[in-house]
């Protein structure tokens, strides 16, 4: 319950070897190559096509129940 031991252990668990080692890994993942397209395919990080962005043009759905449940 304190919010100090909170945050060192989780510092000590970003500063560790191991992330330092693989934090390249999770930046290709989320910003980088591996965002989109096969080899997004190839680390099975691929999501429904509604959480990219510009996949769909929320202002052209025109049932308003459709548009409800994309933009939620």
């Amino acid at each position: 319950g304190d919010p100090r031991e909170f945050i060192r252990v989780h510092r000590e668990a970003l500063e560790c070897d191991f992330v330092s080692a693989h934090l390249h890994e999770c930046i290709d993942l989320i910003f980088g190559y591996k965002q989109q397209g096969p080899a997004a395919v190839e680390a099975v990080n691929v999501f429904h096509h509604l959480f990219y962005e510009g996949q769909v043009d929320i202002y052209n759905i025109n049932d308003p129940l459709k548009e409800t449940a994309t933009i939620g």
